[in-house]
């Protein structure tokens, strides 16, 4: 089995029973987002308090965060979450994403204190983070339990802020300003946030076959087989979405790996 796919290369089309679709985007796999470790709480933004209590890899896309907002100040409302030439192990750091138009990453707000119930808390800002040596860049969408949003979005940002070479990626979540802290205590809160890969974009450190990247192959992973396997006789440019599925590494998808597909299906 060949090694999982950091990034791929070019931004291709693929035929699927839908019609076309542009693989224009990236994001990131489960396993990618368990690799963000830099929280800025020393040279960059070293006042900044609120942390992650708990990270929770969850049954299908999606990593949970329990971050743990200290009040109502400007410190304790901001929390980044990053690979960073800053700090911590930079996993990420050096990717190539300019072939791609943007980086995104799906949010759920899930609970506050521990309540998913409608009217917990306030309003969040979240956002999907790339930046260069120089800056850091994000899109805020907003976040509320039965507020002024939805409890789910998805977050875009231009790969052009970026690099190349990326030197930060990962999200920031805060207290959206503007509306006077309406919701959230001073005294702090327990945010639970799920953070997830986007459909239908390219993957960071998906493995072969996790077409939906969310950490097994199951029968989402099949569907999209069915459509790719092409036989022996078609080379998949580098970068294809159906790249995915070529687990011997000849550039096909055929019933060799076919069968390794399946000796690796979880159902």
């Amino acid at each position: 089995m060949r090694s999982p796919i950091w990034a791929s290369v070019s931004p291709l089309l693929i035929l699927t029973a839908f019609g076309l679709v542009r693989a224009a985007n990236v994001t990131l796999s489960d396993a990618a987002i368990l690799l963000l470790d830099y929280d800025m709480h020393d040279q960059f933004q070293p006042n900044l308090t609120a942390t992650i209590v708990d990270t929770r890899d969850i049954p299908g896309p999606g990593v949970e965060f329990d971050i743990q907002f200290f009040g109502l100040d400007y410190e304790d409302t901001q929390f980044w979450h990053l690979s960073s030439e800053y700090g911590g192990s930079g996993a990420l750091v050096g990717l190539d994403l300019s072939p791609y138009g943007n980086f995104q990453l799906r949010f759920t707000l899930v609970a506050v204190d521990g309540d998913s119930s409608p009217g917990s808390g306030g309003d969040l800002a979240v956002g999907a983070v790339v930046g260069d040596h120089d800056s850091l860049s994000f899109h805020p969408e907003g976040l509320s339990l039965g507020g002024s949003y939805g409890t789910t979005a998805v977050s875009s940002i231009s790969t052009s802020y970026g690099g190349p070479p990326v030197s930060h990626i990962g999200f920031i979540a805060y207290y959206r300003p503007g509306v006077g802290w309406v919701g959230w205590s001073p005294d702090g809160n327990l945010v639970t946030l799920r953070v997830e890969p986007v459909d239908w974009a390219v993957a960071i450190l998906a493995e072969p076959g996790d077409f939906d990247a969310d950490g097994d192959l199951d029968l989402s992973d099949y569907a999209m087989l069915a459509f790719c396997i092409a036989g022996p006789d078609y080379a998949f440019p580098g970068g294809h979405l159906c790249r995915i599925f070529d687990f011997d590494g000849d550039s096909d998808v055929d019933l060799a790996d076919f069968a390794e597909f399946q000796a690796a299906f979880t159902g």
